[in-house]
């Protein structure tokens, strides 16, 4: 075989992630875009780490590193 990219190389595919769209006021969207820049953390992973204080979603529940 001659040519084209060896079998395996090149970047892995990165972890699938589903997007989501939650609709709210205003006011609401902007406190928690507030709220992300002050703790500088991504909007992502604020919302990962709050549903995963919820209960039984992600096993334990997890300490209050974020809120």
């Amino acid at each position: 075989m001659r040519g084209g990219k060896r079998h395996g190389a090149g970047r892995k595919p990165a972890p699938a992630r589903a997007g989501i769209t939650v609709r709210v006021d205003t006011a609401t969207a902007a406190r928690f875009v507030a709220y992300c820049a002050a703790k500088r953390i991504s909007q992502s992973s604020a919302f990962a780490a709050w549903v995963c204080r919820l209960p039984n979603v992600c096993g334990e529940p997890q300490p209050d590193k974020i809120l």
